[in-house]
């Protein structure tokens, strides 16, 4: 079998004698999409067994019939491309058929366009605890027999399945200390378990349940040798549920448990008569107290809208240009292998292609700034530039000693971590003056600085989680002593609350046991009462404005339970004489750096000065330090391009491009693998593109793009 052979849906195409088509195949690591696709036109009449009667107006196949039909490139005997066959959404037949060969990332990329990670699936259920619907008592008036029934407000929700410790694949999710502003001009801290906390799913849960739904089975995936991408996860104070399964019943005494409502929980029901038909005049014939009801209760799931709102293309393209990976898809086999950019670079494996060099032109383009940007226009976390005035401190202690005064411009420099710092009063500090860090979050440029036009920008639009230290007062003031306090970070939501922590709702009963003409002479004064922290104006919103609030596309990383977890014991919780042991979680952390101000590494059970094994751990910012200002060793290599991304700005600013025509055998070809480097003739280097042409007889001399440094 010689030359060029194409085969649709396990049948051979019968193409013309002068047919024939050019191919370029390029290399995932460096393009947009690896491997290729490519148009062509197949004579109708010699293939109707493959197409049946698609061009006849009365026939009875379309063109979704067609769509998808697994497709093969044969040369000279040897399949060399697998792939799928693709028509344009409207053709006007005459003898032939133009179609779309494609193969490899092309097709992935075409599979997902315009889906929603919303659009995904969860792949299981996931509990996360259950909300108590409703309060029941009976009462029997004269000749009524009264059953009444009080539908509490969602607020009642024990979240048993609350996670800000593990993570995936232990658990799908992790829940977050939040603080948002208040009415009083402070803040309010929001404890990971409460109520509806936000479902942050993680990054890696959420890829899991995308090649699920997809159908693809995932051969390789590095991302899982870097610790902290098992905990990297979407922020969100959102909490979509739905409820399954039958009611049960629950005790009043489990509601006001520590760790779930508390003690302050109440309901007070003062059931009134009308003795007098027709005057404004009641009485209170009976009163029921919390411990007089029943209670019903029925379990909540998490649903798949907890998902972020971002279109699945541009998650892939961001976690490619953050983490410096690369998703390679297999279309012949319908497989994905998950791998990091920066283990192919530092591989020292050559391998020999021995080929016959015909010409050899070298390439060369004007030197481009490479620009690495979460793309964000704030200029305080982000691209802060003001180092008009600064004084460097050795460490955070240092700088916490100096004292927070509204009317300093100072930027300080901490020559430990890298971190910059300066003095705000706004309603991210509760109105009092305090350290907040500047360019944590900055560009990184290689090439130095330049114009828009002479720049190539990779950017990443996500952002990182923005913290607050709600025990910042105490951390300041322990620091004059020369103690470094605990931290207790939060993130910060701008959505206002009030600070008032009594939230009290006015509800309404159904009752039946009563005829309609008699129910208008009974009243009902119905408290529900509790502490909460998320309490909120009930006249302007049905529901806290967490579970709406919009975060945006957000991540940061659960870095762990901290190091004084333990038993909280509560005597006599309930005044009834019993008593409550609940695990608490002493100082969960969820941020965007690997360590807290004070350089104390996140080692997931508390933190530890210069930290544990910090191999598996990263910061969201793209560098440490400032240019004028790095950081300390320990520290310096925390970042993203660190971690990440050295090795592949350093490979596409240094590239060198070479041109080489060539000829190869069509065994060659297919058993080239782009993620290797090969050395051809006396040049070594990473294919970037390969192209020729094919028809009947044969292949063409061969182009080989190699990039090399």
């Amino acid at each position: 079998m010689k030359g060029l052979q194409i085969k649709i849906n396990s049948q051979w195409v019968k193409l013309s004698e002068d047919f024939s088509i050019t191919l370029e195949q390029s290399n995932p690591l460096f393009n947009d999409q690896g491997t290729f696709s490519f148009p062509f036109e197949i004579p109708l009449e010699p293939n109707r067994e493959i197409f049946k009667n698609i061009a006849d107006p009365w026939g009875d196949i379309n063109l979704k019939d067609i769509d998808r039909m697994p497709a093969e490139l044969w040369v000279d005997g040897i399949m060399i491309y697998r792939g799928v066959i693709e028509t344009d959404d409207e053709v006007e037949f005459e003898d032939t058929l133009p179609v779309t060969f494609i193969s490899g990332n092309s097709d992935f990329m075409d599979r997902i366009e315009g889906m929603n990670a919303r659009d995904i699936p969860l792949d299981r259920e996931i509990k996360l605890g259950y909300r108590v619907k409703s309060a029941s008592t009976q009462y029997s008036y004269r000749d009524d027999n009264l059953f009444i029934t009080i539908y509490l407000n969602d607020g009642v929700m024990n979240y048993t399945e609350s996670n800000e410790s593990d993570p995936y694949p232990i658990k799908p999710y992790c829940n977050v200390r939040v603080c948002t502003p208040n009415d009083a001009g402070s803040y309010n801290i929001l404890e990971p378990r409460r109520p509806y906390s936000g479902v942050c799913f993680y990054v890696m849960y959420l890829l899991d349940c995308f090649f699920k739904y997809l159908n693809i089975g995932v051969q390789k995936n590095d991302l899982s040798t870097m610790e902290d991408m098992c905990r990297l996860a979407f922020f969100s104070t959102q909490c979509h549920t739905e409820e399954k399964g039958d009611s049960f019943s629950v005790s009043w005494t489990d509601i006001m448990m520590n760790n779930f409502m508390g003690s302050s929980f109440s309901l007070h029901y003062d059931l009134k008569y009308n003795v007098i038909p027709g005057a404004n005049s009641y009485k209170t014939i009976a009163t029921f107290l919390t411990q007089n009801f029943s209670y019903s209760a029925v379990n909540v799931f998490a649903t798949n809208q907890n998902f972020p709102d971002v279109e699945m293309e541009d998650l892939i393209e961001d976690l490619q240009n953050a983490f410096g990976v690369r998703f390679l898809y297999d279309s012949a086999r319908n497989t994905m292998d998950v791998i990091y950019i920066k283990d192919i670079l530092k591989s020292n494996e050559i391998s020999i292609l021995d080929v016959e060099i015909v010409a050899m032109q070298l390439k060369k383009s004007k030197e481009k700034t490479i620009r690495l940007t979460y793309g964000q226009e704030d200029d305080t976390a982000f691209n802060y530039d003001d180092y008009s005035n600064v004084k460097e401190k050795n460490n955070y202690m240092e700088i916490l000693q100096q004292g927070q005064a509204s009317n300093d411009t100072t930027c300080y420099q901490d020559k430990l971590t890298g971190n910059s710092y300066r003095i705000k009063v706004d309603e991210n500090t509760g109105g009092n003056p305090s350290l907040f860090e500047v360019g944590g979050f900055r560009d990184y440029l290689i090439g130095g600085t330049s114009t828009e036009e002479e720049e190539d920008e990779i950017s990443i639009n996500f952002a990182p989680v923005m913290i607050n230290d709600v025990n910042g007062q105490r951390v300041v003031s322990e620091a004059m002593s020369g103690k470094e306090g605990q931290q207790i970070l939060a993130v910060f939501a701008d959505q206002e609350l009030l600070s008032e922590r009594n939230a009290s709702f006015s509800l309404i009963p159904g009752i039946l046991g009563v005829a309609p003409s008699r129910m208008m002479r009974y009243k009902h004064e119905i408290t529900l009462s509790y502490l909460s922290d998320e309490n909120y104006d009930t006249e302007s919103a049905e529901e806290s404005p967490m579970r709406t609030y919009d975060a945006g596309y957000c991540l940061g990383i659960m870095r762990g339970p901290g190091s004084e977890s333990g038993i909280d014991y509560t005597e006599n919780y309930d005044g009834e004489g019993n008593d409550s042991w609940v695990q608490t979680v002493a100082n969960s952390a969820f941020t965007a750096d690997s360590c807290d101000n004070f350089g104390r590494f996140f080692d997931y059970n508390g933190t530890e000065q210069g930290g544990v094994d910090q191999s598996g751990r990263f910061s969201l910012k793209l560098v440490a330090g400032k240019d004028k200002y790095p950081a300390s060793q320990a520290y310096q290599d925390r970042g993203l391009v660190s971690k990440f991304l050295s090795e592949y700005l350093y490979f596409l600013y240094n590239r060198k491009t070479v041109i080489l025509t060539v000829r190869m055998t069509i065994s060659q070809i297919a058993g080239l693998d782009m993620l290797k480097r090969y050395q051809i003739g006396n040049y070594v280097g990473f294919i970037n593109k390969l192209s020729y042409s094919i028809d009947r007889s044969g292949i063409t001399e061969v182009t080989i793009e190699l990039y090399t440094i």
